[in-house]
This record gives C-alpha cells, structure tokens and sequence, in this order.
C-alpha cells in the first residue's frame, strides 16, 4: 500500500480522535472518582476545569465549586486553590479576573486551614494576604513577613502528595533561608 496525503491525513485524524476520547475518558474517570469521595479526584477535575485542560471546558464556577468540595472535606491543596479564587478575584461567570471579586477575608481563611495544615505554600500566600492587605484584611508586613519567613523554614517544601512548590525561588527572592525540617512530605 501506497501511504498518500489522504491516507495521512486520516491517520492524523484518527490519533486525534482517540487523544480527544483520552482526554473525555479522563474527565469522567475524575468525575466519578469525586462524586465517590475521592476529594483528590476532585481538585484535580477543578483544575482541568479552572485551565480548560484534559477535554474540560474553562469554568472558573465549576473549578470554585470542586475547589470548595475538596478543601471542607480536607484535601488542603483545594483549600489553596479556594484561596487563590478568593485573592485574585477568579470567581466569575465569563472567567475573569476582577478586583470586585476579591475577597481577602476569605482568601485568610482558606490560606490559614492550609498553612496550619503544614502547607508552606499556603503559609507563603497568607503572609502575601497581609503583605498586600485590603479587600476585607489590613495590611500588616511584620506578620507577613513572619508566616513567610515560617513558610520558608518548614522544610523541603513539597506538597503532602509529593508535588514540588515553587517556594524555593519565592524565598531566596525575599532573601529567607529555606529550612530542612523532614516533617513534611
């Protein structure tokens, strides 16, 4: 057989098919995983919706919701992305960043569970809460400075599942050491 442009194409076709089906397989697999209690499933299928990733449509109200699911039942990582929604003002109806939608109060309270939790990158965005203050929350840099110096110390910074944070370059940029505390990880 003769490979021609035609037959090429339908190839090229038919692999896209199936990486589409990979990726609407995914989003199902994380669905149901979640609607079982999987609050893992959960945040991970916020974050295909929050980014529009793996065959998920963008939708920050959906992402939020998934979001809120994961971090009451427990799964810190969900309460940093909540606390992200509430900081940067993400939650709304055509995904865009708006500062009437910043909530400072509840990105606190979010960034806190997760911080207290043993998180250092929720610690780092609470101390960013007060460094930057307003929206419902005071500024206040000596308490700033002092959760993200914490956040810094507390180790080899990873999140509880093992996934690296990016709180390596955000502490040697306000010139805190990072620690080697093995509590965490």
């Amino acid at each position: 057989m003769k490979l021609n442009h035609f037959t090429l194409k339908n190839l090229i076709k038919e692999i896209l098919l199936e990486q589409e089906k990979e990726k609407s397989d995914k989003i199902k697999e994380y669905e149901r995983k979640c609607n079982e209690g999987d609050l893992k499933a959960c945040m991970k299928l916020g974050i295909a919706y929050d980014h529009g990733e793996r065959g998920a449509e963008e939708n920050d109200q959906k992402a939020h919701a998934l979001y809120k699911k994961a971090c009451h039942g427990g799964n810190m990582r969900g309460c940093d992305f909540l606390g992200m929604d509430y900081f940067f003002g993400t939650v709304t109806a055509d995904n865009e960043q708006r500062d009437e939608n910043k909530n400072y109060r509840l990105a606190e309270k979010y960034f806190t569970k997760s911080c207290e939790s043993g998180r250092p990158f929720g610690c780092m965005q609470l101390g960013s809460v007060y460094e930057e203050g307003g929206y419902g929350v005071p500024q206040d840099l000596k308490k700033a400075e002092a959760i993200q110096r914490h956040a810094c110390l507390v180790g080899k910074h990873k999140y509880s599942d093992g996934d690296p944070t990016p709180l390596g370059d955000e502490c040697a940029e306000k010139g805190y050491p990072e620690g080697g505390f093995e509590g965490e990880g």
